[in-house]
Parts: C-alpha cells; structure tokens; sequence
C-alpha cells in the first residue's frame, strides 16, 4: 500500500547525487520487484513494515505492508484523500470521477455509482451481462480443442466487455477480436501514468 505525505523526513532519504532517484529510475520496469527489496532492507535493518522515501522532483511517498495500518487506511480512506499530486497525474486517464476525487465530489460519484449495484439491478442487467459474455468464453475456450492459448488476455477481454455492458451500455467486441485497439490504448495511457510516479522528468517527456 502506498500513499503521500509533505514532511520530507524519510527511512529513505535521497542521497547526492540523487541515489535514491536513479535507482527508482532504473527500475522503471521491475519496480514492484525493487520496492520488495527496499521492504526486506529496511525491515532487517530497522525492523519497520511502514516506511518513508525521497525522490528528486516526486512527492515524498509513504509505504506500508503492515495490516493494521493497511485496515486503518481503508477503513478511514475520507482521511487519506489521494490529493493534488496524484489527481494531478491521473486527470488525463480519469479525469474527475470517482477513481480520481475526494471529499464531497467521491461521495456524489459513489452514491451515483452505488445505483448500479443493488440487488435488483445485481440481478438483472449485471448477472445479464456476465453471463453473456461468459458463455462466448466457454464457446471459445471449446473451440480452441485442447490445445494451449493465452487463458490472462481472454479473462481481461471477459472483463473489458461486461464493465463495458454495465457501466456504459456498449458492447465493446474485445472477446470477438484478436487485437483490441481500445485495450492496447488503455495499457498505454497506465504505462503513462505508472511512469509520471517514477519518472521525476515526467512533466516534460508528457509534452
């Protein structure tokens, strides 16, 4: 779980000349797999499961795995608003809706949102849309005849076309295509986002 803070006190704190920075750089790619490493290093020399780190040009980051505070968060996420600097960089990809919102405009979208999940609706137009596009996965899992396929990519075609159904109405066609333009456009603005956390140059390589 990871969250910001302003105070500029870290477990992590950036070194000259910018250690900290070129390492989260460098790991652009296996970043979780770093982050990981970071959890092991500072457990083992200080004995934390919550720690701080300092990037060049970044906002401070809090990082936590201990369940306690990880309950606490979710359970008191009002407090723990996601801010200006991650609405900042997720207003391209999201926008002002309720992936990207705090305070009182979350709640309106969650109240709205919160309509579309009742029971009654649960059981019609949501089961309607899953169903539906499950028995096209089992007709294309049946036609593949034994032989081995991408089982991942057909789960994230199942996905994209029932969130598709429910949420907006549309039929996007992933399951009827081999290559979906709208995924592969949707991968790539998160590769954008995930980099405008990790890269401290992001603002000027977006332009």
């Amino acid at each position: 779980y990871i969250y910001f803070k302003t105070r500029r006190n870290s477990d992590l704190p950036e070194r000259f000349p910018y250690e900290s920075t070129i390492k989260l750089v460098s790991h652009q790619c296996d970043v979780n797999d770093y982050l990981l490493t970071c959890f092991k290093q500072i457990k083992l020399y200080n004995g934390k499961n919550t720690w701080t780190a300092s990037f060049l040009g970044l906002p401070s980051f809090v990082f936590t795995n201990d369940i306690d505070n990880i309950t606490h968060i979710l359970k008191n996420s009002h407090n723990y608003g996601k801010g200006p600097s991650i609405q900042y960089r997720l207003k391209g990809l999201l926008g002002d809706g309720i992936f990207n919102s705090d305070g009182d405009v979350w709640y309106h979208h969650r109240k709205t949102s919160a309509n579309l999940f009742n029971m009654n609706v649960f059981k019609s137009s949501v089961m309607n849309a899953f169903n539906k596009h499950g028995d096209e996965v089992i007709q294309i899992i049946a036609n593949k005849s034994g032989k081995p396929f991408d089982f991942q990519t057909l789960m994230y075609k199942f996905t994209l076309d029932s969130i598709g159904t429910i949420a907006f109405g549309y039929d996007i066609g992933a399951l009827k295509q081999n290559k979906v333009q709208f995924a592969n456009d949707f991968d790539y603005a998160q590769e954008i986002v995930n980099g405008s956390f990790q890269d401290p140059l992001w603002l000027l390589t977006r332009f």
